[in-house]
């Protein structure tokens, strides 16, 4: 199967306006308010990390009615900033459901938009996995990115600020063995290491010879 390219990494925050002032702290650069997920309860601000790649900084947003229960990817009792999952586009998509299925996944179709706040409107369909995401009896929820496609141009790194660039984003887990055997099988763009409880470190480069871990 194809290999598939990290499209981008999800900085989850109790707070967006918060959460853009810590990144902005760590990384030098501001980054720019990108628009609400109507339905979805969310509101996000983005940094380019590369032409084809961005760090989402994402957040409960007030201003939707949306319940607690129903936000995605833990964000309802998330206590302190953290990287919560990420993204990759798959060369081959009918491929990659294939193999999602063949794991053991279970996964849904959801169709997105949202409003950039230059009025330009951003399409896209992600393929989500439903929690929790397990392989032989360990929680890999969060580690096993969601597929997404694009559906309308220009994709969101073109417009974000930033001259930054991914070096490397590592899966850490407790059985690395067992996550292993799911990057190999998904052909993820990552490394993988252990660590006593699971997360997620991002090694960004500001400059050459210059770089900042989010995790």
């Amino acid at each position: 199967m194809p290999h598939a390219e990290l499209d981008h990494v999800l900085f989850g925050v109790p707070n967006l306006a918060e959460g853009m002032t810590l990144v902005q702290t760590r990384l030098g650069i501001t980054p720019v308010q990108g628009g609400r997920h109507p339905g979805v309860g969310t509101h996000n601000a983005l940094l380019s990390l590369g032409p084809r790649a961005y760090l989402e900084i994402i957040a409960p947003d007030p201003s939707q009615n949306v319940r607690d229960q129903d936000l995605p990817y833990g964000l309802a009792g998330l206590q302190k900033p953290r990287i919560i999952t990420w993204a990759v586009r798959p060369a081959d998509w009918q491929a990659h459901a294939r193999q999602t299925q063949q794991l053991g996944l279970t996964s849904r179709l959801r169709e997105g938009t949202r409003t950039r706040p230059d009025k330009v409107q951003l399409r896209w369909r992600s393929m989500q996995l439903v929690p929790p995401v397990t392989a032989d009896r360990q929680d890999l929820t969060g580690l096993i990115p969601f597929a997404i496609e694009w559906q309308s141009a220009p994709h969101p790194a073109t417009s974000a600020p930033g001259d930054l660039r991914l070096e490397a984003l590592t899966l850490l887990h407790p059985q690395p063995h067992t996550l292993s055997s799911v990057v190999d099988a998904l052909e993820l763009p990552c490394d993988v290491d252990f660590a006593p409880k699971a997360r997620m470190a991002a090694r960004i480069q500001l400059e050459p010879g210059r770089t900042v871990t989010l995790a």
